[in-house]
């Protein structure tokens, strides 16, 4: 990946939306280009960083292994996907060009367990969750047969692939038609799986297709059988980038459209950043698009406490909805009700491009975005060299905490961030840098996975004094069972707090004995949102985010 001041050149995977953007396109096969996602900009004036690096790892061979989707495990490691091209370092099991790879680590970050996925052809992850039973689900891309891939429907097909916690595969199938299709997000739902992306076809299991390129979004059961689908948008290119499940059993999805007809109400010009609320069922609630003349894509969207939405975009707007635009593309970060009004907004970045890929709301209320950044002023203040990871925290109404640059003096990119159980945030994605930051270059593009601790969400790193702490099921109904392991006895305590910081419940527990507590967490006074648990013993914390749905 090669870098100017004015101009980037990448290899895209992606077809859609962002075909205007001011970036050099080169693609690697046909009907595959590259998104610039959504990257952490920290808007900090004169604010100085406090999160320190707990560890970061490197991971790959000689080639060219890129990370897109990463989760915290249930044991504290993490699952990390992506693809690779590499057949030896870590990388054991190749199958040839691009296979998806699939990576456990432990909780300090060193490799547990990968798995090399594929055919003889090209296969991309793109997202990955864990799953009620310990495993997890792997949204990809296949395009041809062989290997562990027993069906290809035609022309690039999504992917899921269901492993169970040692990584073996659990079953597998593709969807959609005879174009192409690809996947950008998946959550689990009760009874199975949905999953949101963008699709070129109109025909096979693709109805309602409204042309050049629709977003996509699909429910299997928990044996990867299609259960609904639907093709949403207008006549010009409209796609999904992010989705969440929604404490009404239903989804929200972010994403962006040209289109100003069929199930788009609007446009304000180019690409419109777009929201688009489903039921359990499928059916769309209400869309809401937001931006202005420029081109703004929505790539990470939360559900607050209150029932309203928080999502990230890339904005290179000026102008009505976007009151600031630095330069270039800007990380942008908006604010509705639960209708999909806008209630507020903010922009950070510098005069070069900066694309967030990833969102997550923090213990004490506010927000935290990762992407990159190729500037050297505005909000960002310690360029590294080439493409930065970027990270930003701010409160609530989005005023700016604290940003911080990683990486080294090449290429990093970060597309994904995940809120961890200590506190703080494992963010994950490619490096093309062997210096600064990152140690252990192991050739080309290297999966890169850095833990930040203190300051992240509040929250000091303290000495661990439980070696876990997992709620489940998450989401849960009225209650959940709660389990931890103490290293010592001690006096332990939780509180509940809203994704506004209040608290809502607290719990003494008393002196515990050392070993394995379980517990049951009584959710009824809750009302559906998010929520963080924050378990205590003397000055130790771990916290744990959890959702309550009816």
């Amino acid at each position: 990946m090669a870098m100017a001041q004015q101009s980037i050149v990448f290899q895209l995977w992606g077809t859609g939306a962002i075909d205007h953007l001011t970036f050099t396109f080169t693609q690697r096969t046909p009907m595959k280009q590259y998104l610039p996602l959504f990257a952490f900009a920290l808007f900090a004036t004169s604010l100085v960083t406090q999160t320190n690096i707990a560890w970061q790892n490197t991971y790959g061979g000689s080639s060219d292994d890129e990370i897109r989707g990463a989760a915290q495990t249930p044991d504290g490691g993490y699952i990390l996907i992506g693809h690779t091209t590499s057949s030896g370092g870590q990388v054991t099991g190749y199958q040839g060009n691009e296979d998806l790879w699939v990576v456990k680590t432990d909780a300090s970050g060193g490799l547990v367990w990968q798995r090399a996925l594929g055919s003889g052809s090209s296969e991309y992850g793109y997202a990955v969750a864990t799953t009620a039973d310990g495993g997890y689900i792997i949204a990809a891309t296949a395009d041809d047969v062989g290997g562990d891939i027993a069906n290809i429907i035609g022309g690039g097909d999504i992917w899921l692939v269901k492993l169970n916690a040692s990584g073996n595969i659990v079953w597998e199938n593709t969807y959609g038609g005879t174009s192409y299709d690809e996947p950008r997000a998946v959550v689990e739902v009760d009874g199975g799986f949905i999953v949101a992306g963008y699709t070129e076809s109109d025909n096979e299991q693709v109805t309602g297709y409204q042309g050049s390129g629709d977003l996509w979004v699909f429910k299997v059961d928990a044996n990867g059988t299609l259960l609904w689908q639907r093709a949403i948008g207008g006549t010009d290119t409209d796609e999904a980038h992010g989705m969440r499940r929604t404490s009404d059993n239903g989804v929200i999805i972010a994403g962006s459209t040209k289109s100003n007809n069929g199930d788009v109400g609007q446009n304000f010009g180019n690409t419109d950043a777009w929201l688009v609320k489903l039921n359990e069922a499928g059916t769309i609630q209400w869309q809401s698009v937001y931006g202005h003349t420029g081109d703004d894509l929505a790539m990470d969207v939360v559900q607050r406490a209150d029932g309203g939405y928080t999502f990230a975009a890339a904005s290179n707007s000026q102008g009505g909805q976007v009151s600031q635009n630095f330069g270039n593309y800007d990380y942008w970060l908006v604010r509705t009700n639960p209708n999909g009004t806008l209630i507020g907004q903010n922009s950070y970045g510098g005069s070069g491009d900066d694309i967030p890929y990833a969102l997550q709301q923090t213990f004490d209320g506010g927000y935290a975005l990762a992407g990159y950044t190729a500037s050297d002023n505005g909000n960002i203040t310690n360029n590294l060299g080439g493409l930065d990871f970027w990270v930003v925290k701010t409160i609530d109404t989005g005023v700016l905490v604290w940003q911080r640059t990683l990486g080294g003096s090449d290429d990093d990119i970060a597309y994904s961030l995940t809120a961890t159980t200590d506190g703080g945030f494992l963010v994950a994605g490619l490096t093309n840098s062997d210096d600064q930051n990152v140690t252990n270059g192991r050739g080309g593009e290297d999966f890169w996975a850095v833990k930040l601790q203190d300051g992240s969400v509040g929250i000091p790193a303290v000495e661990a004094f439980a070696t876990e702490l997992l709620l489940f099921p998450d989401p849960m109904v009225d209650q959940a069972t709660l389990v931890f392991d103490l290293v010592h006895a001690g006096k332990v305590s939780y509180r509940i707090a809203d994704a506004a910081g209040r608290t809502v419940m607290t719990n003494d527990l008393g002196a515990l004995p050392a070993g394995e507590q379980r517990m049951v967490l009584n959710a009824q006074s809750l009302v559906p949102g998010a929520y963080y648990l924050r378990l205590q013993q003397e000055d130790a914390v771990r916290a744990l985010p959890f959702q309550v749905i009816r």
